[in-house]
């Protein structure tokens, strides 16, 4: 019998969903996989993906698209961990294949979303994928290119502009589900404990839980050693040989820390988009913020100035 989730964050990408995840996870009473991604409820969508996009090995490798392999993330759920649950941010930007496989396998499970100014979302979406070393265009070229990339089967990775098209994504989880929760990032930053304490409510949790919010996580730049950031992104030989060796010595969880604060070590020089970028993103965003903003009965103005 399979210990199957109860919560799902959904996404959106680059909006906060890792830390999210991290700070869930020091909670007692919740259970997360360490395989933050496992993109199960999406397995149709990727099986398409293109194997000549450059993200598909990093893509494929994260990947639990086997109903066995997946519920097996969650066989070490304790009995007095009551929320279960994953976060895969390609959930949201996919509703279609996402909705009816989580309404099929889990019912109606609790839904947490966490958004982003878009105009800055999608920035920080180019920035990273420049990082892992996957984007070669420049922001405008790129921008230029997504239509013609994901209409041949490129990765939700190169989907910098469609991934922050919120409203028809979220409605589409709000029609399905029960119970939904939105948050945004600005609002986490303000006040984590407080954000967070709200999910703990939403959970059904002991909502006086106390996090630590030190660590950043998830945080794009451009690598100061292109060696250093291939081991610690990228997959080869040599890194498999490693970290064999180093789960003899350290558990998973440890392990993947540390190479979070060798990622963040290495990061250099931050991108800034122009202004000129900022007012096209703004100019294709405008529509779409006025709609989540009304669904949602949220002031999103201050994403537009």
């Amino acid at each position: 019998m399979y210990n199957k989730p109860n919560f799902l964050i959904v996404g959106a990408a680059k909006s906060g969903s890792t830390s999210l995840y991290q700070y869930l996870s020091q909670h007692p009473e919740v259970f997360m996989p360490v395989n933050k991604e496992p993109n199960y409820f999406v397995g149709e969508y990727q099986k398409r993906m293109n194997k000549d996009c450059p993200s598909y090995k990093i893509d494929m490798n994260r990947m639990i698209l086997d109903e066995e392999a997946y519920y097996n993330l969650f066989k070490d759920a304790k009995s007095n961990q009551k929320a279960i649950g994953e976060a895969s941010v390609t959930y949201l930007y996919k509703p279609e294949y996402a909705i009816p496989k989580i309404r099929g396998e889990l019912g109606d499970p609790k839904i947490i979303i966490i958004l982003r100014n878009p105009i800055k979302r999608a920035f920080s979406h180019y920035s990273y994928a420049c990082e892992l070393g996957l984007e070669t265009l420049n922001f405008e070229d790129a921008l230029d290119a997504e239509d013609n990339r994901l209409k041949n089967n490129w990765s939700s990775t190169f989907a910098y502009i469609n991934q922050g098209l919120f409203y028809s994504q979220v409605k589409a989880y709000k029609n399905a589900f029960t119970n939904v929760h939105v948050l945004f990032l600005d609002d986490l930053i303000k006040d984590k404990q407080l954000e967070i304490q709200k999910i703990y409510n939403f959970l059904g949790i002991d909502p006086s839980f106390k996090n630590h919010f030190k660590e950043k996580f998830n945080v794009s730049g451009i690598p100061k050693n292109k060696f250093i950031h291939k081991y610690l992104v990228h997959d080869n030989a040599f890194k498999r040989k490693t970290k064999k060796l180093f789960k003899k010595i350290i558990s998973e969880t440890v392990l993947r820390k540390l190479a979070r604060k060798a990622r963040n070590l290495n990061q250099g020089e931050r991108l800034i988009a122009t202004d000129i970028e900022k007012q096209k993103l703004k100019n294709i965003y405008i529509k779409d913020i006025i709609s989540i903003s009304n669904l949602l009965k949220k002031d999103l103005n201050h994403w537009l100035k």
